[in-house]
């Protein structure tokens, strides 16, 4: 009943976070890489011109029966779109495919909620609060391959939960806490070639679990669910990023060095990039803003051998480690802007007043000419704040992985090995997002990365509150200090019977130290 409840209470959340039983449902415009997708599952928009991208609005109509394109993306988010239009006839509505994500969101919820018991079922609520933000349950409602890496996040931290709240004599528990954990990692990683990070913290979480009584038996379960996740996930990153290369590797490799390795590291950069000193004019342009037209010497360092341009950038920012913290730091403060506001939400078919006004062009936020970039990220509120989350989430991790934290304070304990995770995951998901295709779209590649944070969050205000309460509850339970005789003699009777001493045959105290 309580997993029952627990999966219907999650996908309810989501339902009506997102209004998908309503007339004015909430989603992700398409900047135009919603097309990968639904070209591969054969429907088109309903559209004049059978797009969806740039409306200013989310179209939700579309049209099916068409011949899926040849060579398409490899993301897991694909079947579940496939899925989601099935039986539609002649048109189809992207709210089926939020609520096929919403009823996926409650499934996941309800297993994580059986395997953890009724009485701890209470910690899922960590990995899934953020959802009650629109800025990430929205993208459910769209074509993208973010929500596929949302739902397998979600997986994996809900699996990640249920490992840390039980104990590993509890082998059931902690084989589905396992199972949740490769499953959805393998979900998150094949979603895009940027989520892969995910598949590597699975890997961690797998390894660092032991399950069952036996000292030697109660390794083996944890080795083997990280061969499985990697048997599984290794096959689609790879068809995942051979795609990518084969139809955006001059792109991808451009915006590396053009939007992150020239602005950054200066126009000293242009010689060891083989590109000539005139490059660095076009320093600071992402590549859709003039398909790199007119860049002297692009073709032959960019175009012709995009792996060497990206290894040379990757061997420039490891020579200069405070360009490369730099670096980091811009993805890590990018995920204060998850709400990706040059993305609409509102369905297209409301009248045009009722639409937000669109940036014109949304440079900055997308990360396609850096002045404008670097004024939106000025813009942002608390710069260092992500950061610091992070740095807390890691070491609260540490802290909570300690034995004698775990048995002087297992509440507190737990809360921090979740936010170690959420903490680790977000870090590498920036890490990837800069270091893959530079500034360009920054916020909305490090926007997984940002629920991460913000399970952190959650995390580490549970924690915070054991902490105190148990402070609090030590405080209310210690004795009044009584006053002892004025003269030679024992301690009066009431005074004995406050504090009592078991002792045993030899006269050693046997007082057990309060669990926090």
């Amino acid at each position: 009943m309580v997993a029952a409840a627990a999966g219907l209470l999650a996908t309810v959340l989501v339902v009506a976070v997102l209004g998908l039983v309503g007339p004015t449902p909430t989603g992700a415009g398409d900047n135009g890489d919603g097309y990968r997708l639904y070209c591969a599952a054969g429907i088109r928009p309903d559209t004049a011109d059978q797009a969806s991208n740039w409306k200013n609005a989310v179209v939700m109509r579309f049209t099916t029966g068409h011949p899926p394109c040849e060579d398409h993306a490899a993301s897991s988010a694909l079947p579940i779109l496939r899925a989601a239009t099935l039986g539609a006839g002649p048109t189809w509505s992207l709210n089926r495919l939020g609520l096929l994500y919403a009823a996926l969101v409650g499934a996941v919820t309800a297993v994580a909620a059986f395997a953890s018991g009724a009485r701890r079922a209470a910690w899922l609520a960590v990995p899934l609060a953020p959802l009650v933000l629109a800025a990430f349950s929205r993208f459910f409602v769209s074509t993208f391959s973010e929500p596929a890496g949302l739902l397998g996040t979600v997986a994996l931290l809900l699996g990640a939960t249920t490992i840390v709240v039980t104990g590993p004599e509890e082998r059931a528990p902690r084989l589905t806490g396992l199972a949740l954990v490769v499953s959805g990692a393998v979900v998150a990683a094949a979603a895009k070639p940027g989520y892969a990070p995910v598949a590597l913290v699975g890997l961690l979480v797998c390894t660092a679990t032991t399950v069952g009584a036996r000292a030697r038996l109660r390794r083996l379960a944890g080795p083997t669910a990280a061969v499985a996740l990697a048997v599984a996930a290794v096959p689609l990153l790879v068809a995942s990023v051979d795609h990518q290369a084969r139809a955006y590797a001059s792109i991808n490799a451009h915006n590396l060095v053009f939007t992150l390795a020239l602005p950054e590291l200066g126009p000293t950069a242009t010689a060891p990039l083989g590109l000539p000193p005139s490059a660095y004019d076009r320093s600071g342009e992402g590549y859709y803003v003039r398909n790199a037209e007119g860049i002297p010497g692009w073709t032959e360092a960019i175009a012709d051998d995009p792996a060497r341009a990206r290894s040379t950038t990757y061997r420039l920012l490891a020579e200069r480690p405070t360009v490369l913290v730099t670096v980091l730091g811009v993805g890590m403060q990018a995920t204060l802007r998850a709400d990706l506001g040059y993305l609409p939400s509102l369905p297209l078919g409301l009248p045009e007043s009722s639409y937000p006004p669109k940036p014109d062009p949304p440079m900055g936020e997308q990360g396609a000419d850096i002045p404008r970039f670097r004024a939106t990220l000025d813009a942002t509120p608390v710069p260092w704040a992500p950061s610091l989350v992070a740095l807390l989430g890691v070491v609260a991790g540490a802290l909570g992985a300690l034995r004698a934290t775990r048995r002087a304070a297992p509440r507190a304990a737990a809360a921090g090995r979740i936010a170690g995770v959420a903490a680790l995951t977000g870090v590498m998901l920036a890490a990837a997002a800069v270091l893959g295709d530079g500034y360009l779209e920054v916020f909305k590649h490090v926007w997984l990365g940002a629920y991460c944070l913000a399970v952190v969050v959650v995390a580490l205000a549970v924690a915070a509150a054991v902490v105190i309460r148990a402070a609090a509850s030590r405080v209310l339970r210690r004795p009044a200090p009584t006053a002892g005789p004025r003269s030679g003699g024992s301690p009066d009777e009431s005074g004995a019977a406050k504090i009592r001493q078991v002792t045993s045959a030899t006269g050693r105290s046997m007082i057990s130290p309060p669990i926090g």
